[in-house]
């Protein structure tokens, strides 16, 4: 079972800068957007996380049950509005987003886990945290997972400030994207990105696990001992570009982490970590692409069945 930490979102989007009035709802949110790709891939996820008693709560709230996820561990604050997001898209898809924290950020105690959150890491078996609540409750949340021997991933999309020493010595596997990790490791122009992980980052957390994001070129994973890549799953056939369309890339990351970690967790301890890594890799690549070829976020991560008919179609040629 997979958990996932973070507010939830509702997504403004302008469907083309060209057509000013053009706005429509969706529901999201990076915690969120994982969990109910998780879930639609036949994975079991529960999310915990706080938002507003107000009706984008509601929508929210809605739109997760109708896609499987557990929500008994939602806390819901009369005291804050539920997190919003507006995002813009060009016309080949691409975004901006700016993000109004509200319940998000709102914890009366930065010192104490709720106990909703503490009975949520106690039915899981890997645990996703995202920057979109307080760095406090990122690393209570990452000590306590980690104590209690679960699987703990920080994404490291959403807020841009400084990672506290005690939240990243209790993470097993960071996801950043190749701007995200220079707030890590500091700027990568110019110099061997793999090298400069294991040098500035794994020297020091050697345990840790790197799933770097590459956009358009795909996903990577780095650990002490091996760099294993991936490419964007259109390399693998180029049928593909004749028949799909890029529309919205809002989301895409968060759908490969909710499907990574769910085929991560059927195969774990069954085959080699090379092997593993580069099967959960294809796996997320491809629901991230089935992604982007839909509006919005929640409403467009792919379900089960959807992926497999596209791996039978395209990609049967590869072992997934």
């Amino acid at each position: 079972m997979l958990i996932s930490f973070s507010k939830l979102l509702i997504s403004l989007r302008r469907v083309k800068p060209s057509q000013r009035k053009a706005f429509f709802d969706a529901a999201g949110g990076k915690g969120a957007n994982q969990a109910v790709a998780a879930s639609r891939l036949a994975g079991e996820s529960l999310f915990a996380g706080q938002f507003g008693t107000d009706s984008a709560g509601d929508l929210i709230e809605k739109a997760m049950k109708a896609a499987g996820v557990n929500m008994q561990y939602l806390r819901r604050l009369n005291d804050a509005r539920t997190a919003l997001g507006f995002v813009t898209l060009t016309e080949s898809g691409q975004n901006a987003i700016i993000i109004v924290g509200g319940a998000n950020m709102t914890y009366s105690d930065l010192t104490k886990l709720p106990q909703e959150y503490i009975d949520a890491i106690d039915r899981s078996k890997i645990v996703l945290l995202q920057r979109e609540i307080p760095n406090e409750i990122n690393t209570l949340v990452a000590k306590y997972a980690h104590f209690k021997g679960k699987l703990v991933v920080l994404d490291v999309g959403g807020r841009d400030e400084p990672f506290p020493e005690e939240l990243l010595a209790n993470i097993d596997y960071i996801s950043p994207n190749e701007t995200e990790i220079q707030r890590l490791i500091g700027p990568i122009e110019g110099k061997n990105i793999e090298e400069t992980i294991r040098t500035q980052l794994l020297s020091k957390y050697p345990n840790m696990k790197v799933l770097l994001k590459l956009g358009a070129d795909g996903c990577a994973v780095i650990t002490r001992e091996l760099y294993v890549k991936c490419g964007n799953i259109t390399t693998y056939n180029r049928m593909i570009n004749d028949d799909y369309k890029v529309v919205d890339v809002t989301g895409a990351g968060d759908c490969l982490m909710g499907s990574f970690f769910t085929k991560y967790s059927q195969l774990q301890g069954k085959v080699s970590d090379e092997e593993l890594y580069e099967r959960c890799m294809l796996f997320g690549n491809m629901c991230a692409y089935l992604s982007i070829t839909q509006k919005g976020c929640i409403p467009a991560m792919p379900d089960a069945k959807t992926v497999e008919e596209f791996r039978v179609k395209y990609l049967s040629h590869l072992n997934i």
